[in-house]
């Protein structure tokens, strides 16, 4: 009976670790995540940060980029020093840079909307399991949200989720004007 225990007790064990070693990233190079066809809703949202890469020649842009994409169709880019494009409720008036934001809008329709949330889901941001080491380098995104009751927080440097980033803000040319 003791033997049966400790046989029990052994696999019990095994399986716990051996569950807490699968990587979060697929053969695929994808964060597991959860694959759901989004139905899209006005409480869909996302708040996106880049953070560019530390080489001027590779970077995208040179500054950190704020992306706000809503289910109602309002995608929004901002950048700059301003202490806003990271915190909008910053109460730091008196920074030398609090103006100095460049932003850009579009509004999509809702088939639009649905393609870029359908692709955040496609790609990986909807992680079944989260990374446990932070990026390891440059350009990473962090992105929160919430996409058909699905609650997203992820920081990252996978290049799916990041080059998806990239591509939304490659559409907003004076947030990737590098001057």
């Amino acid at each position: 009976m003791n033997t049966s225990k400790i046989v029990f007790a052994v696999a019990a064990a095994f399986c716990y670790c051996a569950g807490g070693c699968v990587s979060p990233v697929g053969k695929d190079g994808r964060l597991r995540h959860e694959n759901f066809v989004v139905v899209v809703s006005n409480l869909d949202w996302l708040e996106i940060e880049y953070l560019p890469s530390a080489d001027p020649v590779a970077a995208l842009t040179r500054f950190p980029v704020r992306v706000s994409v809503a289910g109602t169709g309002e995608v929004s880019c901002e950048t700059g020093r301003s202490p806003r494009i990271w915190n909008s409720r910053s109460l730091d008036v008196e920074n030398p840079y609090w103006n100095e934001i460049i932003s850009d809008s579009v509004h999509l329709d809702k088939t639009e909307i649905f393609n870029v949330l359908q692709r955040f889901v496609d790609e990986g941001a909807v992680v079944t399991r989260q990374p446990k080491k932070p990026p390891s380098q440059l350009p990473a995104v962090i992105v929160r949200g919430n996409i058909s009751g699905k609650k997203i927080r992820l920081y990252t440097d996978n290049i799916h989720i990041v080059g998806l980033v990239g591509e939304i803000i490659g559409n907003f040319p004076l947030i990737t004007r590098k001057n």
